[in-house]
């Protein structure tokens, strides 16, 4: 029997980011920037599997003289919460499109606070063909979360950065849903090889909220985010931190430093490499013996 598609509550209705707004930032969001966040999300589609598998059961005998049963699906929502200060549409997506790939039917973007939405997060949301993103105060967002914990539903909240002191969103969730915040010390070192040169205007538009260091050769930098720290390639492998761009040559000179490490052609994407699939799925387990 198929699964019914779970409703968030009513209220959201009226907190809906405006079609006119997606609209617009499509617009006036550069061609090339659309192409950088079609490439993020075509890289997170494929990394998540693509909805190939939305669930099952695995059977299994064992040594021990037992059986076992496996049975996992997708949850039945996820909430992707962040506040107004992410303006990074690649994070953004690296929290949202793991869910739809993952094959949950029911996915709402709650961002905390007010303000205009810039156009590159609206642009992303649309071309991940997320429409469903909502404003809410701390306290609509308290009682939301607190809501859907007593619904018997089973979900995720993926928190991408708000203020714990105002939203604690381990307190508000509780019954079938889980949470997962990612790690992130808001730093990006890049090595720059004229070689293999990574985009740098390209990192600016992606990640235009972190701090990124630049080493290697010394070249124009885009954007007041970015700062130049010499080209001693030892200091540079001495560093470490969460993320790194760096040419194919360097990759396993510093995998073992940093988290996240991307090369040339991939300047506007991201990835939680501890987002796995299994967030996303309730699972069951038996044990059994005998028939």
């Amino acid at each position: 029997m198929q699964k019914s598609v779970f409703e968030f509550p009513h209220l959201i209705n009226e907190l809906v980011v405006d079609d006119t707004l997606f609209a617009r930032a499509y617009r006036e969001t550069p061609a090339r920037h659309r192409a950088l966040i079609k490439t993020c999300i075509a890289r997170l589609y494929d990394w998540y599997g693509g909805g190939k598998e939305l669930g099952g059961k695995v059977a299994c005998a064992w040594r021990g003289g037992f059986e076992s049963i496996h049975a996992f699906q997708p949850v039945d929502f996820c909430v992707v919460l962040c506040d107004a200060t992410l303006v990074s549409p690649a994070r953004l997506l690296a929290g949202l499109v793991p869910a739809l790939a993952c094959g949950v039917s029911s996915v709402l973007v709650v961002r905390l606070g007010d303000g205009a939405w810039s156009h590159s997060l609206l642009t992303a949301l649309e071309l991940a063909g997320q429409e469903m993103a909502v404003d809410m105060t701390t306290d609509q967002a308290r009682q939301f979360l607190t809501d859907l914990s007593s619904s018997n539903a089973s979900g995720l909240v993926v928190d991408l950065g708000v203020n714990a002191e105002e939203v604690d969103v381990r307190v508000a969730v509780a019954g079938k849903v889980g949470t997962y915040t990612p790690t992130f010390d808001g730093n990006i070192s890049v090595w720059m090889d004229e070689s293999q040169p990574v985009d740098l205007e390209a990192l600016a538009f992606a990640q235009p909220d972190v701090s990124c260091t630049v080493y290697g050769a010394d070249v124009y930098l885009p954007a007041d985010n970015f700062f130049y720290d010499g080209d001693d390639i030892q200091s540079f492998l001495t560093t470490t931190g969460d993320a790194a761009f760096v040419p194919v040559s360097r990759v396993n000179d510093v995998l073992p430093k940093y988290r996240i490490v991307l090369s040339p052609g991939h300047e506007g994407c991201w990835v939680w490499p501890d987002l796995r699939p299994e967030h996303f799925h309730i699972h069951r387990t038996a044990w059994t013996i005998g028939v």
